[in-house]
């Protein structure tokens, strides 16, 4: 259970970094000295691409584990052989 709920947290705090950091890219893409450096929107829109694909996994993540916060005997009638759809 505390193992999880660490889990979770962590999940979630990486999140966190992985938006502001996204929120930073747009901003850096929008300014006029960046805007005009292909070199640098490229190397930017290829973190950003990253940090999406990351997002994606984290926000899977989190989810299940939300889900078994929620439903914490979820895991446990699986374990024990119960059919998914019996639940």
């Amino acid at each position: 259970q505390r193992k999880r709920e660490n889990e979770l947290k962590k999940c979630e705090e990486s999140i966190e970094q992985l938006e502001r950091r996204n929120t930073e890219i747009d901003l850096l893409m929008a300014s006029p000295e960046v805007c005009t450096d292909a070199a640098r929107l490229q190397e930017l829109s290829k973190e950003r691409g990253a940090n999406d694909a990351k997002l994606s996994v984290l926000y899977e993540k989190w989810e299940l584990l939300s889900e078994y916060e929620q439903f914490p005997f979820y895991g446990s009638a699986q374990q024990a052989g119960c059919p998914v759809s019996l639940l």
